[in-house]
């Protein structure tokens, strides 16, 4: 997974309009502010849209690649990952109450497994939902 650049652009935006706030001027002089401080985080914030937006298309079109492959390695190495990850987390969560012996889990491999399941869930959301919202958005354009 990529790196989110809205979230960092929107909280600078953040940042600046409480400085605005803080300004000793009219409540006019302060709206005008960030009027014109929008008008040009607008264009940033499109930018950031789009990027988003590609990176979601490329790793949905990797998986689809990867599904579509004739190696069933290839086809199947995600799935089968996330099912060995969704076993150690049940194993450990269950194990635990149970009180059956569970070996400690590293922390960075509940981050490892946080970040992989979460990659595969938002990727495996994107590959169904990027294509219709970029068709809708293709057919507002062209309308």
């Amino acid at each position: 997974m990529g790196i989110p650049i809205i979230g960092p652009i929107v909280e600078g935006l953040k940042a600046v309009f409480g400085f605005v706030d803080n300004l000793h001027t009219s409540d006019d002089e302060r709206l005008n502010a960030k009027a014109q401080l929008m008008s040009l985080y607008q264009p940033i914030l499109t930018a950031a849209v789009d990027l988003e937006r590609m990176q979601v298309e490329l790793q949905a079109r990797v998986l689809q690649v990867e599904a579509q492959a004739n190696s069933w390695l290839t086809r199947t190495w995600r799935p089968l990952v996330m099912l060995m990850f969704a076993t150690l987390v049940g194993w450990h969560s269950v194990g635990t109450g149970l009180g059956f012996p569970v070996p400690a889990v590293p922390e960075a491999m509940w981050s490892l497994i946080q970040l992989g399941l979460g990659g595969y869930v938002i990727g495996r959301s994107a590959e169904k939902i990027v294509p219709p919202i970029v068709n809708a958005l293709k057919g507002k354009e062209t309308v």
